[in-house]
């Protein structure tokens, strides 16, 4: 039905466009990463690469809590900025999709555009509201309880 991005870095919207061609479906982000898919400096591609990758504009951008129907699924959109502007999980049926601002054993890097150790930091607290209990999925590595990632990270206490 459509694509979900977490957040706007270059390794996450790689074959994106044609991805999207070759399927026919739509692309929806946080309203606040929008930028990074037409700019190769901002989604980092320039910076590992020396060669910017641009890609077509997003097709839906999404905003805090705002919920999205794909099939019969309902996911709700968790704006965690702090990877990126607008980095995002998306809940849904007792997942959780994390992208990189939450790993099984560490947090995203805040280092590139838009990165915000303090906002991550935040993120962080807003996540730890929500069940414990709930399986995550992230953007590289294991899947994991949020609670235990959330306890194994170095970085963030709570």
């Amino acid at each position: 039905d459509g694509i979900l991005l977490t957040h706007g870095h270059f390794d996450h919207i790689y074959e994106i466009d044609s991805l999207r061609e070759r399927l026919g479906i739509k692309l929806m982000m946080h309203t606040e990463d929008a930028e990074m898919l037409t700019d190769g400096r901002k989604n980092s591609s320039y910076t590992f690469f020396r060669r910017e990758q641009i890609y077509a504009p997003a097709d839906i951008l999404l905003s805090d809590g705002e919920k999205i129907s794909l099939g019969d699924e309902k996911i709700e959109l968790i704006h965690t900025p702090g990877h990126t502007k607008g980095s995002v999980c998306y809940l849904a049926d007792g997942v959780l999709i994390t992208g990189d601002t939450l790993f099984a054993d560490g947090i995203g890097r805040t280092d590139l555009f838009g990165g915000s150790y303090s906002e991550l930091m935040r993120s962080l607290d807003k996540l730890s509201a929500l069940d414990r209990s709930l399986k995550i999925y992230t953007g590289h590595g294991e899947c994991e309880l949020l609670g235990n990632a959330l306890d194994n990270s170095a970085y963030y206490r709570y």
